[in-house]
């Protein structure tokens, strides 16, 4: 079983070995928003959802009567029985299923309890606070939103019809309206009463959408050097954990390196003459060779000696 702690802000469900799941102050959307979005006119939805909240409540209470009522959670002292649960989360369950057209994934099938039950206790805390506050709502009030609960059914007969099948008494019906709309006028206080500037609201979009692109950061170690302190046995254990990370790899210093074509002859494959003569073409410059000429003797002209009497 589930104890719930409220806090100034935020709500707190423990179960008795320790596990917590918590939940802002604002809760949860309701699970059963969807299947009554396109329904009902906005502004009165949240009363036709907490509607059906309650008839499953009703019919639960109704279909487990002289069964044991094992408590599932207990809000400030308040029980929530695991069979009303399992009645509201049946209910929802059936909905999601006949909305997809498909089989509920265990993954889906394990959000929709938590959610259910996220809003069962969010919705007893709510009322609890609203009774506290003293909120009244007028008879008025009540029958024009049971008026508004009643359009999905289409006639007014239809829904009796329907609170017949479900074994509920319309004075039932009445009193879940009104909780619901002294929790909508508390919850209604509370917005009003928080005022926003636009600059909080700018502030807050940018905190939520600023995006920076980056390819890579470079940190100096040697900046934060001052900020570590590290023992000798820290050390040594950290090169022990990451000794490869410290390996240098083998390293030769040549001067050169002798390499006989003769000693790769037989691994290369045989060479047809096309293939040569292709490779000789494109490398005319590398067989070009210089002009020579051969010469037995070279025959040199001298001038003849000069007359002495000249």
């Amino acid at each position: 079983m589930y104890n719930v702690i409220q806090h100034n802000n935020r709500t707190e469900y423990v179960n008795p070995v320790g596990r917590s799941l918590s939940n802002g102050a604002n809760g949860r959307s309701s699970v059963f928003m969807q299947d009554l979005r396109n329904l009902i006119k906005p502004g009165v939805w949240i009363i036709a959802i907490a509607f059906i909240a309650s008839i499953a409540f009703m019919y639960g209470r109704s279909a487990f009567q002289g069964e044991s009522q094992e408590s599932l959670v207990e809000v400030n002292g308040v029980a929530i029985s695991y069979q009303d649960f399992l009645q509201v989360y049946q209910d929802t369950y059936a909905r999601y299923r006949e909305e997809l057209q498909e089989e509920i994934s265990p993954q889906l099938e394990q959000y929709l309890k938590s959610q259910v039950l996220m809003q069962m206790v969010r919705n007893e805390l709510l009322w609890q606070e609203t009774k506290k506050a003293e909120i009244k709502v007028g008879e008025e009030e009540v029958k024009e939103a049971a008026r508004e609960t009643m359009r999905p059914f289409g006639s007014q007969e239809a829904f009796v019809r329907f609170l017949e099948y479900r074994h509920i008494l319309y004075s039932e019906v009445e009193e879940d309206i009104k909780k619901q709309l002294a929790i909508n006028k508390l919850t209604q206080a509370i917005k009003s009463s928080t005022a926003v500037t636009e600059e909080e609201l700018k502030d807050y979009w940018i905190t939520q959408n600023e995006r920076i692109g980056v390819s890579y950061i470079i940190v100096k170690p040697e900046k934060y050097k001052d900020e570590i302190e590290a023992t000798k046995e820290e050390l040594q254990e950290y090169y022990q954990e990451y000794k490869e990370d410290f390996r240098v790899p083998e390293k030769v210093k040549v001067d050169y390196i002798l390499i006989k074509p003769d000693d790769f002859a037989d691994k290369v494959s045989e060479v047809s003459k096309e293939e040569l003569e292709n490779y000789y073409q494109k490398n005319l410059s590398y067989f070009s060779i210089a002009e020579e000429r051969r010469a037995s003797h070279i025959l040199i002209q001298i001038a003849a000696p000069a007359n002495p009497e000249d």
